[in-house]
């Protein structure tokens, strides 16, 4: 079994503004996710899209680890690589999350 060695994992599965039920990984310190998590992705590469999105991440991290967050050029080269990683997100429209109770197993009943 491989692990990351840091961080937790929380168990989401309430019903909540009907969210489906899921599990988070956090990890809260940039020292933690630069010495742990990074090496961890890139010993096992993430796929598509989140590949490209976790090449950004790893721009931002090892920014702050240089401290480049303090600088103002740091602070705008970061949000452009935010504004990035969002073109990649997920395209929802609002409410999307709260659909969840008209949703039948045999997909959309058109009756």
């Amino acid at each position: 079994m491989v692990t990351i060695g840091c961080g937790m994992i929380y168990d989401c599965s309430y019903e909540r503004y009907g969210w489906f039920p899921h599990a988070k990984y956090k990890i809260s310190s940039v020292k933690l996710i630069a010495e742990y998590l990074i090496p961890f992705l890139d010993m096992y590469p993430l796929q598509a899209k989140k590949a490209k999105t976790y090449r950004l991440f790893r721009e931002i991290v090892f920014m702050v680890r240089r401290k480049e967050h303090l600088t103002p050029e740091g602070v705008v080269k970061i949000q452009q690589l935010r504004r990035q990683i969002r073109k990649y997100g997920k395209k929802q429209k609002l409410g999307a999350a709260r659909i969840r109770e008209n949703r039948s197993f045999g997909g959309v009943d058109n009756t």
